[in-house]
């Protein structure tokens, strides 16, 4: 792991790609050492509009078989499928932000578009506390979007009123973001992670949407078109500002050369429409259809349906758990088949713990 600072603009980066970014002692996006729930960190991802293949500029979160990555002091090389991409990280010596730099170069014969993608979630407080209780922590956090820069902007609302809290930034320059996401749960998806989110599945895009939201994230996309042998550079910033009004000021001197625009048009992706087509099939022999699920026909017994979509099954939107049990010994599982047993207690006497089970 390699640690770049300022003094009060921390950046750690490890070998492959996950890390953190802190700004004193407030955490900008999640990140442990040891995660079960898959890499964590400030990732961009790239994806070929043709193929729909996809790989990250990093070792995570992507990892494309074939890709050939190399590592550098702050930062990486990766050649993939005739695209090669450099990345560097800075943190900005006299500003509390970073500059990641992704250089895209196009090695095939061919014209080539890809879309380029980031991605991190929202924490904007001491990590400690986003540990200890992160479902209660992110209930707090805001977030927005500058038209004329196209900067992501996040706020903690205070919860006293003595509370003061700085204001996250996120832009891109060197090309337009033309769509954006602020949902964390909306970009990675059900019973995913940042290795394979929702977001990146073919014809997927970007939800266009920001305000209160349950759990935070920033993203932006833009697509590029390259020449052969051509080659463009974008700029990926993050920084921690004292207040909106600065956040704002940064992202316009960030994007002054960048003509943003509003051309996000959101939708029901084609993904969603054939997973749709997919459930229609399985639910004849169901009563009570809900789009997820229904009755069987003799009434005994309610069935979910999730039928394999593309790179893993199609979930229901929210977590169905079973509860069985009586007064002194039970089981809850979910219809993922994450479970935990219990004996007398359930929050203490647990056999097994359901932590360490995927991500709901």
């Amino acid at each position: 792991m390699i640690t770049l600072t300022n003094n009060r603009y921390r950046v750690q980066l490890c070998d492959d790609g996950c890390g953190l970014s802190q700004c004193d002692w407030l955490a900008l996006n999640r990140w442990t050492e040891h995660s079960l729930s898959g890499p964590r960190g400030f990732f961009i991802y790239l994806r070929d509009a043709a193929s729909h293949r996809v790989w990250s500029a990093t070792p995570a979160p992507c990892f494309a078989r074939g890709a050939h990555y190399e590592a550098r002091q702050a930062g990486w090389g990766c050649a993939c499928d005739g695209i090669r991409s450099d990345l560097s990280v800075l943190v900005e010596p006299a500003q509390n932000s970073e500059t990641r730099t992704l250089v895209l170069t196009n090695d095939s014969p061919a014209p080539r578009t890809i879309e380029v993608t980031s991605f991190l979630e929202v924490v904007l407080h001491d990590p400690r506390a986003d540990a200890g209780h992160p479902a209660f922590a992110k209930l707090f956090v805001q977030t927005g979007r500058h038209g004329a820069s196209g900067a992501l902007v996040a706020m903690r609302r205070p919860r006293a009123n003595n509370e003061q809290w700085p204001c996250m930034v996120h832009a891109l320059s060197g090309a337009p973001a033309r769509t954006w996401a602020t949902d964390r749960m909306g970009f990675i998806g059900r019973g995913r992670d940042a290795r394979r989110p929702a977001a990146l599945r073919p014809g997927a895009r970007l939800a266009c949407t920001s305000g209160n939201v349950l759990d935070a994230c920033m993203s932006l996309r833009a697509c590029v078109t390259l020449q052969p042998g051509e080659r463009r550079v974008l700029r990926f910033h993050l920084g921690m500002a004292a207040d909106q009004i600065e956040a704002i000021r940064w992202a316009l001197a960030w994007c002054r050369d960048t003509d943003q625009g509003d051309t996000c048009t959101p939708g029901n992706p084609p993904a969603e429409a054939a997973d749709s087509a997919a459930m229609a099939d399985l639910a004849r022999d169901l009563q009570f259809f809900n789009g997820h699920g229904g009755f069987s026909r003799d009434g005994d017994a309610h069935v979910i349906l999730m039928p394999w979509a593309g790179d893993g099954p199609l979930l229901p939107p929210m977590p169905w758990v079973n509860v069985i049990g009586h007064e002194t010994f039970g089981v809850l599982i979910s219809e993922k088949g994450a479970a935990c047993t219990w004996s007398r207690c359930s929050a203490t006497c647990r056999s097994r713990s359901a932590a360490a089970a995927p991500r709901a």
